[in-house]
């Protein structure tokens, strides 16, 4: 059984964010977004937008936080990625040298 990630993301997203931000147009792209809940939360999503203003998306939920009393739909920080890997982890940076050390830690536990 397989899941829709894209249809259980957009449910979930619903319940936070504004219903302006899901009005997709077809063929429209699709750029990620990294939004911050007033609570701390991290919502990173893919969300349609129009190639000439790309931060737009981010201006209507900036706008509509201002409607609502719920602290846990209020938006604290939204961007727009435009670029490859700029959502990307920074874990490689430690992944290699502590692959390293456990090299050398394995040869020297082997060599005796």
């Amino acid at each position: 059984m397989s899941q829709d990630s894209i249809n259980y993301n957009t449910l979930y997203l619903r319940s936070i964010l504004p219903a302006e931000v899901f009005s997709s147009v077809v063929g429209a792209p699709r750029y990620c977004h990294k939004i911050v809940m007033q609570t701390g939360a991290v919502v990173r999503t893919c969300l349609d937008a129009n190639p000439a203003d790309i931060n737009h998306t981010c201006r209507s939920m900036e706008n509509s936080k201002l409607n609502t009393a719920d602290p846990s739909k209020k938006i604290k920080y939204c961007s727009v990625c435009d670029k490859d890997t700029c959502n990307a982890a920074t874990s490689m940076s430690f992944s290699l040298p502590l692959a390293t050390l456990a090299l050398i830690a394995t040869y020297l536990f082997c060599k005796q």
